[in-house]
């Protein structure tokens, strides 16, 4: 599904330019869907896009909107294993995989510590 092409597309090949629009259509098709949420936020600090305050505030509502409707975090389990964790496993030492995979520890599941490591982690590679 778009979805899961969009996570391919930003997380395992790092291609932010060809992510952002099968994103973009993900939300369209569905912009309440708290995976879709979650994963666009995530997308969106990562890319930093201008104008990066708007960006910011777009992806803190994506995350809020997302705790709202699904607060046990199901949806977004399996695909940060699928997507996140496993981009980490095939290329551990790129700054852009470790950044992607902090942000969910940091901005889904409020785990600070773990996320400190990953970004210090990603920025001792560059």
């Amino acid at each position: 599904n778009i979805v899961n092409y969009a996570m391919l597309t930003h997380c395992l090949d790092l291609n932010f330019d060809a992510a952002r629009p099968i994103y973009e259509q993900a939300v369209k098709l569905s912009p309440n869907h708290p995976l879709i949420s979650r994963v666009y936020a995530i997308f969106l600090l990562a890319s930093r896009q201008a104008p990066h305050n708007a960006t910011f505030k777009t992806a803190c509502q994506l995350l809020h909107d997302a705790d709202i409707a699904d607060r046990n975090q199901t949806m977004i389990r399996s695909a940060a294993e699928i997507y996140f964790r496993w981009a980490v496993l095939v290329d551990a030492r790129n700054s852009l995989t470790l950044l992607n995979y902090a942000l969910l520890h940091q901005c889904v599941y409020k785990n600070y510590d773990h996320a400190e490591k990953l970004y210090r982690a990603a920025l001792a590679l560059d």
